[in-house]
């Protein structure tokens, strides 16, 4: 498992949430209440995949 680990303001939380679970099986994402940092935990074999999910969402955002 390959962890990645990103801050985002907390009103884009839920929306990086909702996009990352819409890839099934591509990864978990955890973060705490209260907390802007974001753990997403994929499967080695797919980092390379979860790493442009995440530019392309952090682009998106503006972040």
């Amino acid at each position: 498992m390959v962890t990645f680990t990103f801050s985002l303001p907390r009103e884009e939380i839920v929306y990086f949430r909702y996009v990352l679970e819409s890839y099934d099986g591509l990864g978990t994402q955890t973060s705490m209440s209260g907390d802007n940092t974001v753990h997403w935990q994929v499967p080695a074999d797919r980092a390379e995949e979860a790493g442009e999910l995440i530019d392309a969402l952090l682009m998106e955002i503006g972040t």
